[in-house]
């Protein structure tokens, strides 16, 4: 997509402490669920990416909004992104655990993470 390349040069400069962090990371939220295969969205970021990447990024409360803002999505890829090992910093907030709820993601991670109750949340 080469659209991106102004994203992807951002994105390197800000994990490389060259650019904004958290703008950075406000950009990637706007994108929508589905960017990644949208012609000319500027993004090659499919949303499991989006959301690790945010969190390096040093921004979880960033990755947390865009999650509670597509939990209710039938997409079916929100959930993958959810299950993936960046995340388990932000994985026992209840914000999370509502959402991986509202997706029906049988969370293991979460039940080694969290509190006892987090296996059947």
């Amino acid at each position: 997509n080469p659209s991106a390349v102004p994203l992807v040069n951002e994105l390197v400069d800000a994990l490389d402490g060259r650019g904004d962090k958290r703008a950075m990371a406000l950009r990637l939220a706007g994108f929508s669920i589905r960017s990644a295969v949208e012609r000319g969205s500027g993004n090659v970021l499919d949303v499991h990416n989006l959301l690790a990447v945010m969190m390096a990024l040093g921004e979880p409360q960033v990755a947390l909004d865009y999650i509670e803002r597509h939990a209710d999505t039938t997409y079916g890829i929100l959930d993958w992104g959810m299950v993936r090992a960046p995340l388990d910093p932000i994985r026992c907030d209840p914000r999370f655990r509502a959402a991986a709820k509202k997706q029906a993601i049988d969370d293991l991670r979460a039940a080694k993470l969290c509190a006892p109750d987090a296996e059947g949340s």
